[in-house]
């Protein structure tokens, strides 16, 4: 098992936990609840990663707000490795280089441990 395969073993296993958004500036105001929920197994139709598959789940995110209402948007496993590829001396959210995925990927990577907590004071 690759460190990739290990990265989404983790995200799935830490699936219904809750997080919070870094928010803006030293504050960190704004910040947002969530979860977020990983896909299950497909069949034929849907995205496909090329990558190692863990048995009973699919390879995509689902994001689910406080209220307990999913979003529309999902995150690919391909953008959660992108950002992972980034993280080592992230500095913020917008350092993975994942629009509108890295407010949500930044603080699951400070929980599993990817991201120093000592990194995550965002300018």
């Amino acid at each position: 098992m690759d460190e990739l395969d290990i990265l989404w073993q983790n995200i799935i296993e830490h699936q219904g936990e809750a997080f919070y958004t870094m928010g803006r500036g030293k504050n960190h105001t704004g910040s947002v609840a969530f979860t977020y929920q990983v896909s299950q197994e497909s069949g034929a139709s849907g995205k496909h990663y090329s990558g190692r598959t863990v048995p009973g789940y699919g390879n995509e995110l689902y994001i689910v707000s406080q209220s307990g209402e999913q979003r529309k948007n999902s995150i690919s496993r391909s953008t959660v490795n992108l950002a992972y590829s980034k993280a080592h001396g992230a500095k913020g959210p917008k350092a993975l280089g994942v629009p509108g995925a890295g407010s949500y990927l930044y603080p699951i990577f400070i929980r599993l441990g990817y991201i120093s907590s000592d990194q995550s004071t965002v300018e």
